[in-house]
């Protein structure tokens, strides 16, 4: 049984993993283990419309991406909400901590 050395990570490596652990926020796991496919479908697409798209389409916009029915885009969007990762004021919005969520997990 031979020793093994550890091989030193180089500076450009270092950085980048230190940078990712800047981005990534401890809830996020937790956040993570509870979204469903269909969930975080769902948000990166609302992340993706902005303001593009008039509050009466944007259901019928991700029932159609997605072959959902109305009732599974509705159960994603309420968890969604109960994530704190949108907010419907006129139409679904991708607020601050959905954003780093994408951020963080998309990286």
């Amino acid at each position: 049984m031979g020793i093994e050395l550890i091989k030193p990570i180089d500076s450009d490596t270092a950085h980048a993993i230190e940078e990712a652990a800047k981005r990534v926020r401890l809830s996020f796991i937790g956040i993570l283990k509870q979204l469903d496919p269909l969930d975080a479908l769902c948000l990166r697409a609302l992340d993706e419309k902005k303001d593009s798209v008039a509050r009466e389409e944007w259901h019928p916009m991700l029932m159609t991406r997605f072959a959902a029915s109305a009732d599974e885009i509705q159960v994603s969007i309420d968890k969604l909400r109960e994530l704190h990762l949108v907010e419907i004021v006129g139409q679904p919005k991708v607020i601050a901590l959905g954003k780093l969520f994408l951020a963080g997990v998309e990286d």
